[in-house]
């Protein structure tokens, strides 16, 4: 557990509001800190003063804490955790806000509901979120809960691989170089397969090894639930 929390938690500080009180984010920090030593408790007890000191970071911490099962916490408490996540979204942290629609859009700890998942990854990408922004591209391109959409979906693919998401970067060249949502434009899909690649995508390498041997492209299944990605990154140049 510990081993994993050091880059969640560093994740985590990267969405803090620049409003957030001095006091909350010293304690956020020592927190950050005594969790990853082991001392669970204690970094708990400082965690919950930074989250009352109306520290987001902490709040969405908490909220992944307490929906978890982490260690240090005598049992899973998913009303908490689902607490934590919307005050810390309320208060302008993306990632509390992304990860409320990943849970309501796989019923994790919570119903089905993907009306308010789409909700929430709308949410998540008016805060810049940029794999938010590709889940909801992925509701436009399938037909979940908003009606199919290709245009739509193929801007908000747009807006992600613009904000550095390697997921919105190779659907957007997908959509790109099989004309999905237009003519085919096989040169403006390939740049972004060879982003999306550039940053590790699987897909996109495969993507472009068919391009390079003449074979027709086979997009993934597409679906509108919103895997959990942290990956930022710059964007692929002017468009």
């Amino acid at each position: 557990m510990r081993t994993l929390l050091l880059p969640l938690l560093l994740s985590l500080a990267l969405t803090a509001n620049a409003d957030d009180a001095p006091a909350g984010a010293a304690a956020f920090k020592q927190g950050q800190s005594l969790y990853d030593k082991g001392k669970q408790a204690e970094g708990l007890a400082k965690l919950e003063a930074a989250a009352e000191a109306g520290h987001a970071p902490a709040m969405a911490m908490l909220g992944w804490l307490y929906m978890n099962t982490a260690e240090g916490l005598p049992e899973r408490d998913v009303e908490r955790g689902l607490a934590y996540y919307r005050q810390a979204a309320e208060a302008g942290n993306a990632e509390a806000a992304n990860n409320l629609a990943i849970h309501y859009t796989h019923a994790i700890g919570v119903p089905l509901d993907k009306t308010l998942g789409l909700q929430w990854f709308l949410r998540a990408a008016a805060l810049g979120h940029a794999p938010a922004m590709t889940s909801i591209g992925l509701f436009h391109e399938t037909g979940t809960v908003v009606p199919a959409d290709p245009a739509q979906a193929q801007d908000w693919y747009h807006k992600a691989a613009k904000a550095g998401d390697a997921q919105g970067m190779y659907n957007l060249g997908m959509f790109l170089a099989r004309g999905v949502a237009g003519p085919a434009d096989p040169e403006r899909g390939r740049k972004w397969l060879q982003a999306a690649a550039d940053k590790g995508e699987p897909a996109a390498k495969e993507a472009l090894a068919r391009l390079e041997a003449g074979e027709p492209l086979v997009p993934a299944s597409a679906d509108a639930e919103g895997e959990p990605a942290s990956e930022t990154g710059q964007d692929a140049g002017s468009d």
